[in-house]
């Protein structure tokens, strides 16, 4: 994963507080998990931007695809 992890603490703050795309009190979707994702990357480095963003898709299709049952990816949840 190549968030660090003042990112992932933006996005868990932004779980609770976003009225958006959070999920706090409500149901999180992969489609609001992954904007809080790529919500957390906007503060990285124009060089790392890309390879972080690449990997926020990554990373939330992989806990789809393991929340779906796929093996490949159960890793991620369990």
């Amino acid at each position: 994963m190549l968030l660090t992890d003042t990112q992932i603490n933006a996005v868990a703050k932004a779980y609770i507080s976003d009225n958006d795309f959070g999920g706090f009190g409500g149901e999180l979707s992969m489609w609001k998990f992954y904007n809080l994702l790529t919500g957390s990357n906007k503060s990285s480095y124009i060089d790392s931007f890309l390879d972080r963003a690449y990997n926020a898709t990554e990373l939330a299709t992989g806990i789809n695809a393991a929340l779906h049952g796929d093996e490949r990816y159960r890793w991620f949840i369990d």
